[in-house]
């Protein structure tokens, strides 16, 4: 089976939803597309630590709102959420850190850094395109929420 390709439009889809989420409030400790092993799709996964402290439900419908308040073409289906204990991620982010862009599986171009043949915590990984890495992120003190100042930061940012 054919593995679909991720195309700068995708990744550019991608930094504009990390970025637009942030602005409306979402605390973001990692943000990178991946396509796993066992898989031909790929998937935006989001750790946050509002995923924890708020529930994988209220950040899944603040991120669908976001999404569409920007008019992405990324839909919620594309998107995976994690909390920032989730140990797939944290040993991704922790190995992107420690190569720096020089092993022979990473590369970076553009403040973004491509990977390719990686396992994770048991998990592999074919590729995948890291936007951000911020250990330590702390969670918001309420849930957040797609208010009409959200929104507005959201769309502000993605214009």
């Amino acid at each position: 089976m054919d593995k679909t390709t991720l195309v700068e439009s995708d990744i550019e889809a991608g930094l504009t939803a990390v970025k637009a989420l942030e602005a409306a409030g979402l605390p973001i400790a990692a943000a990178m597309w991946l396509r796993l092993h066992d898989s031909s799709k790929w998937e935006l996964y989001i750790a946050s630590p509002d995923v924890e402290t708020h529930g994988p439900t209220t950040v899944n419908r603040f991120i669908d709102r976001i999404l569409l308040a920007i008019n992405s073409p990324i839909s919620l289906d594309e998107v995976t959420v994690a909390n920032t204990t989730n140990h797939f991620i944290n040993k991704a982010s922790l190995l992107s850190i420690l190569t720096g862009g020089r092993s022979n599986s990473f590369t970076v171009a553009s403040n973004l850094m491509r990977f390719a043949n990686s396992t994770f915590d048991g998990v592999e990984v074919d590729e995948g395109v890291i936007y951000k890495i911020a250990p330590g992120v702390k969670a918001s003190r309420e849930a957040p929420k797609p208010d009409g100042t959200a929104l507005k930061k959201a769309r502000a940012l993605a214009a």
